[in-house]
């Protein structure tokens, strides 16, 4: 039994030498130019600027008078699945809103940090309280066509069709559309996000402002000047009749036919745009040609980064609406330790594979660049072999 395990684990150890690819770490960036780095560096961060700059919004301070969030506590909200998470929240209450008005649309879209707790809220009751001192709402219920909102929707949405067509074609052997581990292609995935951006896309907005309010005393605080005392007064009066408001006066509950709809699409949604991600991130281990079985380093890194991120992303979406904690626009697990620790990982192996995508970029014969060397194919080999700048016949 003993020398039939044995065998077993052998054949199990040579199968997974055959079938594993070499990892190479080149470096080979010397002789790219500047203008060719410049145009590598704006492709590579452009998904990611554009994703921060249309999914993380500013804290608002409640007071205002209040020190800001640090660092560490902001963090989070620049996690890739924090901003799907306040897409998603922002879509459910559009729909579950009994009359949805400007007000709802421009509490939801605000980001509050309880400076007395020292905590976030996104909470539905923060939304229906915040309306007794909002001093400016949008111009309309939900976004204009010509607006910055709508705008980042179509840039953010275009970004995010191209990643999934790369992806899917990513799966389909001998496919020449892919997203590679390329520098410029390094933040290219997160166009992923701007297809789940949709659901929320007609209400997005900053397009809005509240008073310095003292939530122990329950009152807007009366500031310096007597022009903004009278407008200090004046919303506190006007608010009155707001502040008696409760959430079931503006949304339904979670567990009416809507909540349920739109929590199935959710599922739905994320499993299948983040499932197909997550299973494109193991190609590198079996869609390869045979006879050129190498894995830049960078690849390495591309791929196991968005496994992890996809899959982490997939399971906290499922376990907080599964478990009916889906109804702030913040996500439950935000002052977690270890999701801070998993967001600082995130972007430290983010930086990572941009320094070694950089190193290992080389531009070829034909103006395109790679991350792999050289190689030297045919002449009775079986495998291709990688050899130094100016030897090789393939990948030249």
């Amino acid at each position: 039994m003993l020398d039939i395990l044995i065998v077993l684990f052998l054949f199990f150890v040579v199968q997974c030498e055959a079938t594993t690819p070499k990892i190479l770490f080149t470096l080979q960036s010397q002789g790219v130019t500047f203008p060719t780095w410049f145009e590598q560096f704006t492709l590579c961060l452009a998904p990611l600027a554009a994703h921060v700059a249309g999914g993380v919004v500013s804290p608002t301070l409640i007071p205002n008078s209040t020190p800001p969030p640090s660092w560490s506590a902001r963090l989070p909200h620049f996690n890739p699945i924090s901003i799907i998470w306040r897409y998603y929240i922002i879509g459910d209450r559009r729909l579950r809103a009994r009359s949805w008005d400007r007000a709802d649309m421009a509490a939801s879209n605000a980001v509050f940090w309880d400076g007395e707790r020292g905590r976030w809220d996104g909470s539905e009751e923060i939304m229906v309280k915040s309306r007794a001192w909002m001093t400016k709402v949008p111009d309309t219920a939900h976004v204009t066509p010509l607006s910055a909102s709508s705008a980042s929707s179509l840039i953010l949405t275009a970004q995010g069709i191209g990643a999934t067509f790369m992806i899917i074609g990513s799966l389909i052997p001998g496919s020449a559309y892919r997203i590679t581990a390329s520098l410029q292609g390094v933040f290219t995935p997160l166009g992923c996000l701007g297809l789940m951006r949709l659901p929320a896309a007609f209400w997005l907005t900053s397009d809005y402002g509240f008073m310095n309010y003292d939530t122990r005393q329950g009152k807007p605080l009366l500031v310096g000047t007597g022009l903004e005392k009278a407008v200090s007064n004046n919303i506190a009066q006007l608010s009155v009749s707001q502040i008696d408001m409760t959430v079931q006066d503006r949304l339904l509950s979670p567990h009416c036919w809507k909540g349920i709809v739109y929590r199935v699409f959710w599922l739905v949604t994320v499993w299948g745009i983040l499932g197909i991600s997550a299973t494109d991130c193991t190609h590198i281990w079996w869609n390869y040609p045979p006879s050129l079985p190498y894995l830049p380093t960078s690849t390495l890194i591309f791929d196991s980064m968005y496994l992890v991120l996809t899959i982490a992303a997939i399971g906290i979406h499922t376990f907080y609406v599964v478990t009916g904690k889906a109804t702030s626009t913040i996500i439950p697990c935000v002052h977690a330790t270890w999701y801070k620790i998993f967001t600082g990982v995130f972007m430290v192996v983010g930086f990572v594979c941009v320094v070694v995508a950089a190193l290992e970029t080389r531009v070829k014969g034909n103006g395109r660049t790679t991350s792999l060397p050289e190689f030297l194919c045919g002449q009775g080999r079986a495998i291709c072999i990688p050899v130094a700048l100016g030897q090789g016949n393939y990948n030249v």
